[in-house]
């Protein structure tokens, strides 16, 4: 007759699993790795919502030049609502990605000497120069 194989003997519990050291080490690990990840994520939400808001503006310096052309505006600041209830721009092209509030007027459009001299942002500040 053959003989059975030998048993595995149990781990005993020191070597079943982690030690609470080693955890608290790994946890503290990735929760460093996540806050670096979550600061990283907010500096690139607020590039891409600045970014946004110039394109805004820059998408209204040719409505607006056609808008103070029209009307005969020389030296004078008008809101971006004025352009919206001519019907020269669309509500949204009026309101900047930070806004919280769903009004138009998030754009300041400045005029001198008959012509748009500069595009300005009332919620985040942004200016966009306009040059031809």
């Amino acid at each position: 007759m053959s003989t059975p194989p030998p048993r595995c003997s149990a781990k005993s519990s020191r070597e079943a699993g982690f030690t609470l050291l080693e955890l608290s080490l790994a946890m503290s690990i990735l929760s460093l790795i996540m806050l670096t990840g979550f600061a990283s994520f907010e500096n690139f939400r607020m590039y891409v919502m600045r970014t946004s808001c110039v394109q805004q503006q820059r998408n209204i310096t040719t409505p607006a030049l056609l808008y103070g052309f029209e009307n005969g505006i020389m030296n004078q600041d008008v809101s971006s609502v004025a352009l919206v209830t001519a019907n020269t721009i669309a509500p949204e092209l009026g309101e900047c990605p930070m806004s919280e509030t769903f009004d138009s007027a998030d754009y300041l459009l400045i005029y001198q000497n008959g012509e748009l001299f500069d595009v300005d942002c009332n919620v985040m500040g942004l200016q966009h120069a306009y040059h031809r």
